[in-house]
């Protein structure tokens, strides 16, 4: 019974030691990010949210671009956002969309049908996870980039939109929290039937970069200027070369005794013999002093 017990603890341990942490509940598997913008608890939020009562179809969205070569697609996405109101119902799912970049430091136009990739998620789907001590209705969250992830060009711009699902009821809404790192260009939004003012164009958002965080299944892999020419390494590979024998392929000849033992042996024999040979002349020598 003991066995079986110390069996799944080991399990246990080595499941989590597979996983990445972001926040108190919110895990990634094996996730190594590849794209930081480091949120910004004290600055104030962007509103990004879907709301068939007030403010329509709002989308606030942020650039960003991938330069190391991936060993999978962008599979997992992390973000920070803020509620204004303590009341507010929290958002029943989350809107993603990714745009090419337009050239001109904005995603493509128009908003509504340029759209490259798009999921929807579910609240229970994205970890929402209290977050910034000291910040009032703060969480971060954390999903799955759905159907397979999302394979980008390498050193090509792209454009993300996080958005929530919410009925504002006129006073209740969820904001994109800002970053302090701005990589790229600035922030945009567009907010096509907000009746106080429609923008349907890419618009500069008071904040100049969003808080997000993407990542991909390993580490990021620098390309390697010679690789071996029968073998392709996996993602958790080493490249050996192919001149150079394994340790494991190497057999070891057995230990040889070091010098320095024999050196201390013959110390040893050297120091008693010349204490033996003291000895046994003190006593030939005793009587001839009586």
């Amino acid at each position: 019974m003991r066995s079986k017990y110390l069996l799944f603890l080991f399990a246990a341990f080595m499941l989590m030691s597979t996983i990445r942490c972001f926040g108190a509940d919110c895990y990634l598997p094996l996730g190594d990010s590849v794209f930081d913008q480091h949120v910004a608890c004290a600055d104030t939020e962007e509103v990004s949210q879907n709301d068939s009562s007030f403010l329509g179809n709002m989308r606030v969205a942020d650039d960003f671009r991938i330069l190391e070569s991936l060993t999978s697609p962008l599979l997992w996405v992390s973000w920070h956002g803020r509620y204004n109101d303590p009341n507010t119902v929290h958002a029943s799912g989350f809107n993603f969309f990714i745009y090419e970049d337009s050239g001109s430091g904005t995603p493509t136009s128009p908003w509504d049908t340029t759209v490259i990739k798009s999921w929807t998620l579910p609240l229970s789907q994205v970890n929402e996870t209290v977050a910034c001590t000291g910040y009032p209705h703060t969480y971060e969250y954390c999903a799955e980039i759905s159907d397979g992830g999302f394979t980008p060009v390498i050193g090509q711009t792209y454009w993300l939109v996080i958005q929530a699902e919410l009925v504002s009821n006129l006073s209740e809404f969820w904001g994109w929290l800002p970053s302090a790192s701005v990589l790229y260009s600035h922030a945009q939004y567009v907010a096509p039937d907000y009746p106080l003012g429609a923008v349907d164009i890419w618009t500069d958002t008071t904040n100049p970069a969003m808080a997000f965080s993407l990542y991909a299944e390993g580490s990021a892999a620098t390309p390697t200027p010679t690789s071996p020419p029968t073998h392709t390494p996996s993602p958790t590979d080493t490249p050996v070369p192919t001149m150079t024998p394994s340790p494991t392929e190497t057999p070891i000849p057995p230990p040889i005794p070091s010098t320095g033992i024999f050196g201390l042996l013959f110390l040893l024999m050297g120091v008693s013999a010349f204490l033996l040979n003291a000895k046994l002349s003190f006593r030939g020598a005793a009587p001839e002093s009586q």
